[in-house]
C-alpha cells in the first residue's frame, strides 16, 4: 500500500527537524543522513505517481534524479550535492547546507507540477 501525501509530509518534517537538531549540536553527518532520507521520501512518493525503472534506495533515487533531464537543473544540482560522498575527514566537497538541498528536492517532488 502506498503512503498518503500527509504521511510522507509528516515523515519528511520529522527527518528535517531531526536534521536541524543534529546540525545545531554539531553533528553534520546525522544532518546529512536526515536530509537524504527526507529527499528520498519525496522522490519515492513522486515515483508512486510517475513510475520509472529506478532503484528505490535513497542514494540511487538521488542519483537517478540528478541525471534526469526532466528534473529542473536547480533540483538536479541539489540531488548531486546531497548524494556526494564525504571525504575521510567527514567533510562534504560542497559548502551548502544539506537540509537546504533537501528542501529544494522535497519542494519539487511534492508539488502538483512535478506529478
Amino acid at each position: 500500500m502506498s503512503a498518503s501525501i500527509d504521511e510522507v509530509r509528516q515523515e519528511i518534517q520529522k527527518e528535517l527537524a531531526t536534521g536541524n537538531t543534529a546540525l545545531r549540536s554539531g553533528n553534520a553527518g546525522m544532518a546529512r543522513v536526515c536530509a537524504r532520507r527526507a529527499a528520498g521520501a519525496a522522490i519515492a512518493f513522486w515515483l508512486q505517481r510517475n513510475p520509472r525503472n529506478w532503484k528505490r534506495d535513497v542514494m540511487s533515487l538521488l542519483h537517478a534524479a540528478s541525471m534526469n533531464d526532466e528534473v529542473p537543473s536547480l533540483v538536479r544540482d541539489a540531488c548531486m550535492r546531497l548524494e556526494a560522498r564525504i571525504n575521510v575527514n567527514f567533510q562534504s566537497p560542497f559548502s551548502t547546507n544539506p537540509l537546504d538541498d533537501s528542501s529544494i528536492i522535497v519542494s519539487h517532488f511534492l508539488t502538483d507540477d512535478a506529478r
